[in-house]
């Protein structure tokens, strides 16, 4: 998947801007669980979009985004090669959507 890039936009910049200071991949920042794996793809997509490997922190030290959420995906799958949310109330205790977010957010970050 081809990304266009542009980085002046000021959507990817908010993105990144805002991704720094919030950075996790352990949960969908201010919200827990809930919508994990949609943020995961919407989170990469947008990063993605600023044709950047790593973010930089307010403070400086670099962030290497794609490297971590690869990891923590290849972590997190299940035996049948799935994804799941145990916090269902985004429909993400359903394996076929999830697993969907995640290999959206897999070719975003492997695609640059």
């Amino acid at each position: 998947m081809r990304v266009t890039q542009d980085l002046e936009d000021p959507r990817v910049q908010s993105a990144r801007h805002w991704t720094a200071r919030h950075w996790s991949v352990e949960e969908n920042p201010g919200m827990g669980r809930q919508g994990l794996f949609y943020y995961y793809n919407i989170m990469a997509k947008a990063l993605a979009l600023s044709g950047s490997d790593a973010l930089r922190r307010p403070a400086g030290d670099a962030i290497p985004w794609k490297r971590d959420l690869v990891a923590k995906l290849a972590a997190i799958q299940r035996d049948d090669g799935s994804w799941v949310n145990a916090d269902n109330q985004l429909w993400e205790g359903d394996p076929a959507l999830v697993t969907s977010y995640c290999v959206l957010a897999l070719e975003y970050a492997l695609s640059m």
